[in-house]
């Protein structure tokens, strides 16, 4: 288990620095990019990657086959190139990003035949491992896998990406990694050992937050509040408790002490949480989660 352990430490923290120079010497580098996919988080990244000047809407591709997508897309983000053909939108980039549902995973990549050695292949797919990657691309292209979540959409994701250690993924092809995905949030590096647990944190997390609003909502609409009051404050609330312990460098708890005053409101409040499990069903929660995604990352045969 220590060794284990010593082992995530290294990966987390080995070549850091280096990366963090790469990434400093592509702040003015005009990425060509191929995005496969014209979804949700296809126009997430899309719109980071443009609006936070990594490279000009002009180097950006995009392919998807609803064509009202693309045109929604286009709308949104003027200026890129749209197409219906996967291979088309793949041809001369530098990084391809795959940003489908993983049931459409084998389908997406059988055509991609023509993928470059030299190719960033960054795949958004949840449930897909690099080795299940690696063999659909016939061993082709420099493989990561990531998992951003929806607060993506707004600039404010977080996003957990990984690739094989001693493979032919490069400290420059890493801190070109963490570019695209830092327009939208932020991000970490990870050994894909762990990315089943950060899925089940960061990538549902949100989900988990959003039933929490709206129980504070309820919780004020019940006592009196107008419901779009409630909901607001909840929101509000979440949100800056949130920019509270990022800011502060401050543990969640001790924050939350300083919020208990001896026989006080919130104490009285925190003790009911704490009677009927409050964060023990979170902590469940995440676990079921990502043994949810453990199951969808086993090849099909391994289901039965």
């Amino acid at each position: 288990m220590l060794f284990y352990f010593t082992n995530v430490f290294f990966f987390l923290n080995s070549n850091t620095k280096g990366r963090a120079l790469c990434t400093q010497n592509i702040k003015k580098m005009s990425l060509k990019i191929g995005i496969i996919g014209g979804g949700q988080m296809s126009t997430a990244l899309t719109t980071g990657i443009v609006t936070s000047g990594l490279t000009p809407a002009a180097n950006v591709s995009v392919s998807d086959i609803n064509k009202s997508s693309l045109d929604t897309l286009s709308a949104k983000v003027r200026g890129i190139k749209t197409t219906t053909n996967n291979a088309e939108c793949i041809t001369g980039v530098d990084v391809i990003i795959i940003a489908v549902k993983p049931q459409y995973a084998a389908a997406c990549l059988a055509p991609l035949i023509n993928v470059q050695s030299n190719q960033i292949v960054l795949s958004i797919m949840g449930g897909i491992t690099l080795a299940q990657l690696t063999s659909m691309l016939k061993g082709k292209g420099k493989i990561v896998r990531a998992m951003p979540n929806t607060p993506a959409l707004i600039g404010k994701g977080a996003t957990g990406y990984c690739f094989t250690p001693g493979g032919n993924v490069t400290e420059k092809d890493a801190a070109i990694v963490e570019k695209v995905l830092s327009s939208v949030g932020t991000v970490v590096c990870i050994p894909e050992s762990l990315i089943n647990t950060l899925t089940a944190v960061s990538g549902c997390g949100p989900a988990y937050v959003f039933m929490f609003i709206e129980a504070l909502a309820d919780a004020g609409t019940r006592g009196g509040l107008p419901r779009a009051t409630a909901q607001q404050l909840a929101a509000q609330t979440v949100m800056g408790s949130g920019a509270l312990v990022l800011s502060s460098g401050q543990h969640p708890g001790q924050l939350k002490d300083n919020v208990c005053s001896p026989g006080g409101i919130t104490i009285e409040g925190v003790a009911a949480l704490e009677r009927l499990g409050f964060r023990g069903t979170v902590i469940q929660g995440c676990e079921a989660a990502a043994r949810r995604a453990d199951e969808m990352s086993r090849p099909p045969a391994s289901k039965l």
